[in-house]
Formats: C-alpha cells, structure tokens, sequence
C-alpha cells in the first residue's frame, strides 16, 4: 500500500513536470497569427469546400442523370433531388437542393457519382446570417467544368480551369 502511494505520487509528479516543460517551451515561441480579412492561408488542393454542379461546356448542360447515388450516401440527408424526364424519356434532376447546414463536407456524394457530375469546390467562407440562404438550388448555378478528376493526386492548380 505504501508502495503504490509513492508509485502514485511520483507518477503525479512526472507529469506536472511534462506539463509545466510544455507550457514553459511555448513562452518563447514567436505566435503564428493572421490578420484574416487582409491576410489568408492557402488552402490545399484537395480541401473540400461546399458542394457544385458544374456545366458541362461540351453538352452545355451538368451531367447529373438522376441516379440519385450521391441523395442515399449521403450520411446526413443533406441532398434531395426530385426527379425529372425530358421529351425523349431521359431522367435529369429537375432540382437538385443541397442543404449546407447538415453537410459534414465528406465528399462521399462526389466519390459515388458515376459521371463524375458532383464537385467539392474550394469556397469555404460560408458564413450568412439567415439560415434559409444555406439551402442551394444547384442546377441553377453557373459554374463550368475543369478537367475530369481521374482519381490520383492533382496536378499543381496552375495548367487547370477556375471552378469555383
């Protein structure tokens, strides 16, 4: 019993040391700030940011079919597509909304799409003081296609197309 008392204490003891050598360490290192409007950090090119529905300029219309993949993926619920047929028979997404504030940005919608129709783009400031503003319309967006994402490492952002 004695014993284990002193195990105890000296155990207590050794990490208040590890401890106060932590905090005493950072006293003398220089703080990393950024002055954020003016200033900000690049971000990698792999982050994933919100979710879009890119133009195809080849078709002039996105490339979602309707398959709905990326709506029963998704973990949170956070895509709902409604389902539409042109005049020869085809599905599209007539509305494809994606709510923002159940995404976890994941990006297993983008993964599981089949036509490489779904993006993360590289947006991340999304911040808006009405909550109703976090629900996107995204076949009604604008934004055009990069190069298809063939699955290994990206190339340096210089030689690709703007897509967000």
């Amino acid at each position: 019993m004695l014993k284990q008392l002193f195990s105890e204490s000296w155990n207590a003891g050794a990490s208040l040391v590890k401890g106060l050598w932590v905090t005493l360490r950072q006293l003398f290192v220089r703080p990393f700030t950024v002055q954020y409007p003016e200033e900000r950090l690049s971000w990698p090119a792999r982050s994933r940011g919100r979710l879009v529905l890119p133009k195809d300029p080849a078709i002039g219309k996105d490339r979602c079919t309707a398959c709905l993949l990326c709506q029963r993926t998704c973990p949170n619920h956070s895509i709902e597509i409604t389902v539409a047929t042109n005049e020869a028979g085809k599905r599209y997404a007539g509305d494809f909304l994606h709510h923002l504030d159940r995404c976890t940005f994941c990006g297993l919608c983008t993964e599981v799409c089949p036509f490489d129709a779904l993006r993360m783009s590289h947006e991340h400031e999304l911040a808006v003081w009405d909550k109703a503003l976090l629900k996107r319309h995204l076949q009604a967006e604008t934004l055009a296609f990069g190069e298809p994402w063939d699955g290994g490492l990206p190339q340096p952002a210089a030689g690709k197309a703007k897509e967000a």
